[in-house]
């Protein structure tokens, strides 16, 4: 099932991203309000998280009718559309940027082989040493392959509207008392680079996929059915958040907004939301992802970075917004060779991978 505000909400998503990575290269001296808003682009990684459980749960759903290895399949599927790529990232970022120690290796050690095994097996959110070492934003793709992990478990375990909403107040209650705890008794002795880890780690980003699950079953299985039990629940945390502690983290509650987001749009495709560059965006977003990065280095290498004045606010501002389209229309076309190249010839072999062991 092909949805069109699917693939434009992760156009935006990935152009958020683009956003606040942009802005951290060049010169980046923005007046606060803009540089605020920048900054807030970084919570497309979880716009995204929201729309891959919501889509995830859509398709093994529909699957699950017409597949004997439902599980299976789903791995394969889920393997050859985020491994090839992400290979070749691990590649590319290597020869790019080296072995030497950098921030996320505690400004020590270089880039060990366990580094690059445990990239290689997408296990590199174990280690907050490991967890962007590699591959810039590379965080986000251990913490999706985690999820897809559990995957058949949710799936097996989460079958209405109330269960999605209990499994998200639990998992938000679980990452909240792990981090106090973690907070508490460090692991690691590089104070700033632990509080980083454990923002980026899978329990914390948890609780946001839920509200995509929350998502499937209010648009797609229309149920409605909450206990007065977790309503309650919820009610004692927005109020526990607003008028004595702010316990929800703020990326939780970007979560949420971006569940409003979906419900609205599944009902009325807006086209300020929904139109065609959003979802061309949304289509390369995954090349798109691991590309800019890439696009950002090589603009500053060439002395790109900055294309215009920026002595007042308003050039600073005008020369951003440059670099931006710049960096957006390097990446779209990268992006699309990189669908076409790459991504669908893997995601071809893993269906005839299927349907070779079906047949």
């Amino acid at each position: 099932m092909k949805l069109k505000y699917i693939d434009a909400l992760r156009g935006i998503a990935i152009l958020g991203v683009m956003a606040v990575h942009t802005g951290h290269s060049g010169y980046n001296k923005y007046p606060v309000v803009f540089s605020n808003l920048i900054d807030q682009g970084a919570k497309g990684v979880q716009l995204f998280f929201v729309v891959s459980a919501f889509t995830l749960f859509l398709s093994y759903k529909t699957r699950e009718k017409n597949e004997v290895h439902t599980a299976r399949n789903f791995f394969v599927r889920r393997f050859f559309r985020i491994a090839p790529l992400y290979y070749i990232g691990i590649v590319y970022y290597l020869l790019q940027d080296g072995f030497a120690a950098r921030f996320w290796l505690g400004n020590d050690q270089p880039i060990s082989l366990p580094n690059i095994a445990s990239n290689v097996v997408f296990a590199h959110g174990i280690n907050p040493y490991w967890m962007l070492g590699v591959v810039p934003g590379g965080w986000s793709i251990t913490v999706e392959m985690t999820f897809y992990l559990c995957i058949p478990w949710l799936i097996a375990r989460i079958r209405s509207l109330n269960q999605a909403v209990g499994f998200t107040i639990w998992s938000l209650l679980f990452s909240l008392a792990l981090n106090s705890l973690l907070l508490a008794y460090p692991l690691i002795d590089n104070s700033t680079l632990w509080t980083n880890y454990l923002y980026l780690y899978f329990p914390n980003q948890l609780p946001v996929f839920g509200f995509g699950i929350i998502a499937y079953f209010l648009i797609i299985r229309q149920d409605a059915q909450i206990s007065a039990f977790y309503l309650g629940s919820l009610a004692v945390l927005v109020l526990s958040h607003l008028v004595w502690y702010p316990v929800i983290p703020e990326h939780v509650l970007f979560g949420l907004g971006f569940l409003l987001l979906v419900i609205a749009l599944s009902r009325c495709e807006y086209s300020l939301f929904v139109n065609r560059l959003t979802r061309f965006l949304g289509k390369i977003s995954y090349s798109a992802y691991l590309i800019h990065f890439a696009v950002i280095h090589w603009l500053t290498i060439f002395h790109w970075a900055n294309p215009l004045p920026h002595h007042t606010p308003l050039w600073a501002m005008l020369n951003y917004t440059v670099r931006l389209l710049l960096v957006v229309g390097i990446t779209s076309v990268l992006g699309w060779a990189s669908l076409r190249l790459v991504e669908q010839p893997a995601q071809k072999i893993g269906r005839w991978l299927i349907n070779g062991s079906q047949s």
